[in-house]
């Protein structure tokens, strides 16, 4: 069973922001950022996608089906500019931070 499939059957089977119907260009989103943290939690995507059909009613508020064009121009909305890369990893401050991080 191809349960990324059903799950975004269960989300409209169309993207959120430009209404793509088209299922091959679908995939899940979550709305809060919070990716991360389902992947830390469950052993693989297919697992998670199992979990979000079972549990549907609980986990649809944090989820949502999106396009691939509208996915990667939302993640590059997120990322960090190339001109701003170096003063955002390497500043003095940041890599205390960094460093502070790493010995807790």
């Amino acid at each position: 069973m191809d349960w990324k499939k059903l799950l975004i059957e269960r989300l409209d089977n169309k993207c959120r922001i430009c209404n793509q119907e088209n299922v091959e260009k679908l995939d899940v989103d979550f709305i809060y950022g919070q990716e991360y943290l389902e992947e830390q939690y469950f052993q693989n995507k297919d697992e998670m996608y199992v979990w979000f059909v079972l549990h549907f009613k609980e986990e649809s508020e944090y989820l949502q089906s999106i396009c691939i064009d509208c996915k990667s121009k939302k993640m590059e909305n997120k990322s960090i500019p190339l001109s701003k890369l170096e003063e955002f990893h390497f500043t003095p401050k940041a890599m205390d931070t960094r460093n502070n991080e790493l010995d807790e």
